[in-house]
């Protein structure tokens, strides 16, 4: 009778202990569970590593007579479908003056395509909308192993305000001939000088990021004239690279 007495003063703590699930497994699986609903949104993309892909193509917003999607993805699928961290490095967080983060609600975000990446990994384009001088679009990585979003990218954007000016141009490429395409883009920073007149202080300057399997990697560009003649589908001269630090505006 004691026997029976001292099981049953412990089973409600036996058994809270096996339906305690830790937090990030938790999260994790509601990830998935999300997962179900996000990846049908995304059409297939048929993307030939052997050419450059324009990630200006890709198109989106609400005044577009013909984007290249128009498909929305609501505000509480996008938060289910990321991590806190992946999307605060995707720029989907906003910080108040007290500090406090909470997402990007004002955005309107479209489902642009999906295709494969890399071994274990697909690659889903999304494109950030929050009016016509502020909008950018997105590399999410898929990790097959993981089942979880598990890298980000910023490829094109725009943002307009006051005095300043930032734009950036992107391309899908396989820079380092891994028959994997990295990312290499340009970056436009203008200015009103003292005279209202807008002027570029930073132009085309290019950068390569090449996927290494767990991460994107920093890549000296030795030939940007030829680069860019490869990306805009012409046969260009060669020429010394632009060089310089262009990372603090990153």
């Amino acid at each position: 009778m004691k026997k029976i007495y001292l099981v049953l003063l412990f089973l409600p703590y036996l058994i809270s202990c096996e339906e305690a699930v830790d937090p990030e497994v938790k999260a994790l699986q509601d990830r998935q569970a999300a997962f179900a609903s996000f990846s049908p949104a995304f059409e297939a993309m048929a993307i030939d590593t052997l050419t450059a892909f324009a990630c200006e193509t890709a198109t989106y917003g609400p005044h577009l007579s013909e984007p290249f999607s128009d498909v929305l993805i609501s505000d509480s699928l996008i938060q289910a479908s990321f991590s806190a961290d992946l999307l605060d490095q995707a720029g989907f967080m906003r910080t108040d003056e007290s500090g406090n983060s909470s997402f990007a609600v004002d955005n309107e975000y479209y489902a642009l395509g999906r295709f494969p990446y890399s071994a274990g990994y697909d690659a889903y384009l999304i494109g950030a909308f929050e009016n016509e001088s502020m909008y950018s679009t997105h590399l999410f990585l898929y990790g097959k192993n993981a089942g979880d979003f598990t890298y980000t990218h910023t490829l094109n954007f725009l943002m307009e305000g006051g005095a300043f000016s930032s734009s950036r141009q992107a391309w899908l490429y396989d820079f380092d001939g891994d028959n994997i395409r990295d990312v290499v883009y340009m970056i436009n920073v203008k200015a009103d000088n003292e005279m209202g007149e807008r002027e570029s202080f930073i132009t085309d300057s290019m950068r390569a990021e090449v996927w290494t399997g767990n991460g994107f990697s920093v890549k000296r560009i030795e030939d940007t004239y030829g680069l860019r003649a490869t990306l805009n589908g012409e046969e260009g001269e060669s020429g010394e690279s632009t060089g310089g630090d262009i990372s603090e505006f990153f």
